[in-house]
Order: C-alpha cells, then structure tokens, then sequence
C-alpha cells in the first residue's frame, strides 16, 4: 500500500542552550551502552527497525538517523535479551526493546489476561499492534528528542555545579566522570530526580502523540490502550514499564491512569474537543461512536485498541478539517485486491485528500462479499439486506456531518 508523506514543522532544540553538547552527550551515551552491553544481548530485529524508519520518515523535521547533517541522530532500533517487559532509551540515540515487550505488543488479548500463544503476525497488516509498537517507540524517540540527558544535567548542576562536582575536566566525557555524576544523582539528588523523571514521561507521552498524529497509520490512541494494558497487567506480569535509561533504576514513574487521562485530553484537544472519552468509551460531538462508545473487536483485534486506535485516527482527520468531507476511501490490504470485486472482504477504511496529500489509515474492515460493491455504488444493495458490523462502522464514519 502507497502511504502518503504527512509532515508538521516542530520547533527544533538548540543544542547551544546546554551544558553537555551534543558530542558530549553522545559520548556519554556510548559510555552507558558499553555498561548496558555487559549484561544485556541486543540484535537488529527488522520487522521493530521498519516501524522506527516509518515513524522517522513521517516526521523529518524532528527526527532523523545518522545523515551526515545533524549532530543528533537515532541508531537503528534492537531488539534486547532484558527478561521483562521493557524499553530503554540511551542519551547517544539508541532505542532497546525487549523480545518480551515486542510479544507483549503483538498478543491480541482475551477478556481477562495476555495469551502469549494468541500473537498477531509480525508484518504491517497487524495494524493495531504495528501501531502500539510504533507508539512505544515514539515515546522512546520523544526521550531522546526531548534531550533528557542534557536537560538533566542543566537542572541539576549547571555548568557551576558540574565544574564543583568533576573539578578542571567536567567538560571531557569520561566513564568517570558518569560514574560520578550518577553516584552522586542516585544518593544527593533523589528527590528532585525523581520529580524530573516524572514530568520527563509525561513531555515523552505528549511528543510521542505529536510523533504518531504525522504518521498515516500510526494512532496516538494506541498508547492510550497499551497503557491501559499496562495497567491491567503489571502486577499480573513482569512488567517494567517504559523507562529510559540515563542512570539506574531510581527513575521512577508517574501514575499509569494520570498517563491515560492526559493522553486522553490531548487527543480530546487535538480534535477541538469532538472527541472525548469516559470509562474507556469514545464519544464523538457528546454521542457515544456508533450508539455504544465502543467498537468491537475480532479475531485480530481486541475492542479497547480498536476502540482507541480509531478513535485517535477520527481526533487527527478532524484536527485536519476532513471529517465530513466525504474524503474517504477504501484502500487495498493485499496489493493484488481490487476493492470493487464481489468477493473482497479484508479491505482498510482510509481518509485521503489529494491536494494536502493528507492519508489516514482508520481501521481494517472484515466485510462480507459484495459489501464493498455495495458501499462504493458499484451495485444495488438488495431490499432487506443487513450490512456487517465493520461495513456498518465504514457508513458510520464516511457519512458522518
């Protein structure tokens, strides 16, 4: 499927405004790596490496790999041996993630647990675990862009402070002088770090939203559900939670359900207030979506990511001014599909806007043959004839003022 380029223009960070630069802070990076190295086996995992180039490639402005220009660049993604669920984030630009939290990603869970032997296939067509991966991933990204290293070593010493605490080299990059400055971190600062930790995931939540929102078939609401996810298995399973790593494990994190609610307010304010959400129930214009606040899921999706998957789609097209607009599409899952054929049943919902090159993937259809025929206008749909669920969902959505 061809996927249009949606980009918006952030305002880039000024490596200038810090005390450790961008070289320094890559150094630094390195020398966290080579710890990390000791007790941790990473590799290139390509299908994890696809979803970061996408989200790279979707948001040029703000992120980038190692292109000769930037001082500041993302390393190819790996995958890592950490037994739990878990992501980390290095200050050189290096994402981590483990085989437990890329299965943990990509179950489709059943009522009450995470059923490791229910995976959905690793490819693209998965959309809704591609997407919460992705929205792991952006948040990670966010860490690193929002230069949380640097930022920290700002807030807590200054160039005044670094100078008392690392003597005539605290500007040289040293592993001794990181061990100094977590040593004395861990045991001097705990209170103020543990305030900066806090606030640095929800900055890293609210870019990642930025991040997933320029992306065709990334949803910002797919962090709501794996954070909801989360929560619901935490105490079940081994879960670490997303964590970036500049130190050791004294950076604590804020309330899973404080993160919800304010992922929630931010994809409600993206949407100028249309959309809302109450006890995990979409509303739309103050309705509940489809009479129910909820969309249901199926053999591929559960309905609390399907929910808020479409849910953060329908917040962006409104954002961009094309809910109603009659601009949407179906789009082929399967490139030698034609959707006007009788028998096609797998199809995606998509909104597109030639002139903006605006293309938003909504949700994957599973509809019965002819429907397609029927909702393109292709044939008659015959008296008495009741639509599935999901060509129900595509008339809601289309035919929506």
């Amino acid at each position: 499927m061809a996927l249009a380029l949606v980009t918006v223009s952030f305002v880039a960070n000024i490596s200038e405004a810090y005390v450790i630069s961008d070289e320094a802070e890559h150094l630094y990076g390195d020398f966290i790596e080579d710890e990390y190295a000791n007790g941790v086996r990473s590799w290139h995992n390509d299908f994890i490496y696809r979803i970061q180039k996408e989200l790279v490639e979707m948001n040029p402005a703000t992120l980038n790999f190692n292109d000769g220009v930037h001082s500041r660049f993302l390393y190819p993604i790996k995958e890592s041996s950490v037994n739990e669920v878990d992501a980390t984030t290095l200050p050189s630009g290096r994402i981590f993630l483990s085989t437990q939290m890329i299965d943990f990603t990509m179950t489709i869970p059943s009522i009450d647990k995470i059923d490791y032997r229910n995976l959905a296939d690793y490819n693209e067509g998965s959309l809704y675990q591609y997407s919460m991966l992705a929205s792991v991933i952006a948040h990670e990204a966010s860490h690193w862009y929002n230069r949380d290293f640097q930022r920290k070593i700002d807030n807590f010493y200054g160039e005044k402070g670094l100078k008392a605490l690392l003597g005539s080299n605290w500007n040289t990059p040293s592993p001794e002088n990181l061990m100094l400055l977590m040593t004395d971190i861990a045991y001097n600062k705990t209170a103020i770090n543990a305030q900066f930790s806090v606030e640095g995931e929800y900055l890293a939540d609210r870019q990642a939203v930025s991040f997933l929102n320029n992306s065709t078939r990334f949803s910002p609401g797919s962090l709501v559900s794996f954070l909801y996810r989360m929560d619901k298995h935490e105490k079940r399973y081994d879960i670490k939670g997303i964590q970036v790593i500049d130190g050791n494990e004294y950076n604590p994190h804020p309330d899973t359900l404080e993160r919800i609610r304010r992922l929630e307010k931010q994809i409600s304010e993206h949407s100028y207030g249309r959309v809302t959400f109450n006890n995990q129930k979409f509303y739309l214009d103050g309705r509940p979506f489809m009479g129910t606040g909820i969309i249901n899921g199926n053999d591929r999706v559960s309905t609390i990511d399907r929910t808020y998957f479409v849910a953060g789609q329908i917040a962006d097209i409104i954002h961009n001014g094309f809910l109603g607009s009659g601009k949407f599409a179906f789009t082929n899952v399967y490139t030698g599909d034609d959707i006007h054929n009788s028998d096609i049943e797998d199809i995606y919902l998509t909104c597109a806007d030639h002139e903006t090159r605006y293309f938003k993937v909504i949700d994957r259809l599973k509809i019965k043959p002819n429907e397609s025929r029927y909702l393109l206008g292709d044939d008659t749909r015959p008296s008495g004839y009741e639509y599935s669920y999901d060509a129900e969902l595509a008339k809601y959505i289309a035919e929506y003022e």
